[in-house]
């Protein structure tokens, strides 16, 4: 669907009410998709990383 991800610390629009976005990760695996999904009370945040200095810069 999509041939390239989003830069760290910015969004992939999915839908109006879905943004895809990565976080940073110090291990071999070196990213987690996160998903932000919009409802009529705001937003919520699926997956939003591990609390690391890198992921925290992103956010």
């Amino acid at each position: 669907m999509y041939s390239t991800p989003p830069a760290v610390g910015h969004v992939q629009h999915i839908t109006e009410n879905v943004l895809w976005c990565r976080m940073p990760l110090p291990l071999a695996l070196d990213h987690i998709n996160v998903y932000l999904v919009r409802d009529n009370h705001g937003w919520a945040i699926i997956d939003c990383g591990m609390a690391t200095s890198e992921t925290i810069a992103a956010w």
